[in-house]
């Protein structure tokens, strides 16, 4: 595997930068450009020891496109049985759709498991609950900009917190959420 040390400087920022692990993005820029199984299952069984699943996701990607084959077939395993674990309780959750307690959860789960075939269901079942949410967000979103444009500010952050609490599948809601949390 090729090793690189390189500083970095930012006039502005100081000498922190050198500390930037530009070193891990380069393993694994290599490792997902890799044909050498053997470094790349090394690399895969460490990332599933780090529970670091969406890199798992990637790697496995990987092993398909250069034919890997049954050595990866444990770190598949793995990963299937991580997304299935958190998938199953999620999938309950999105099933009751009482409040937005699990939304979170959720979208840092399927970030990580998008790529395993146990997630579809729960993706699924997430992606129609976004559609009864969507539109109705929508509009809220388009007042609230309009009660900002209006300098009505309380007004705007009034809409905003009516689809964090009531439409938190929509795609607005990580966005809206992160915008609440700094003012408050």
């Amino acid at each position: 595997m090729l090793k690189v040390s390189r500083r970095f400087h930012a006039p502005s920022r100081g000498p922190p930068y050198d500390f930037l692990p530009v070193d891990k993005a380069i393993q694994w820029l290599d490792m997902m450009t890799t044909n050498d199984e053997e470094a790349l299952l090394k690399f895969a069984k460490d990332l599933v020891d780090a529970k670091k699943w969406r890199d798992v996701g990637q790697v496995i990607e990987r092993a398909k496109a250069i034919d890997a084959g049954k050595a990866f077939s444990k770190i598949w395993q793995a990963y299937e049985k991580a997304a299935q674990r958190d998938g199953t309780r999620l999938l309950k959750k999105i099933d009751a759709n009482k409040d937005n307690e699990w939304v979170d959860k959720y979208l840092d789960w399927e970030e990580q498991f998008a790529l395993t075939s146990k997630s579809d269901e729960t993706i699924e079942a997430f992606q129609s609950l976004r559609t009864e949410h969507e539109e109705t967000a929508k509009k809220l979103y388009n007042e609230g900009r309009k009660a900002f444009q209006n300098n009505h500010r309380n007004g705007g952050y009034a809409k905003y917190q009516e689809i964090v609490d009531k439409y938190y599948a929509s795609t607005y809601y990580r966005t809206l959420k992160a915008t609440l949390d700094k003012r408050r």
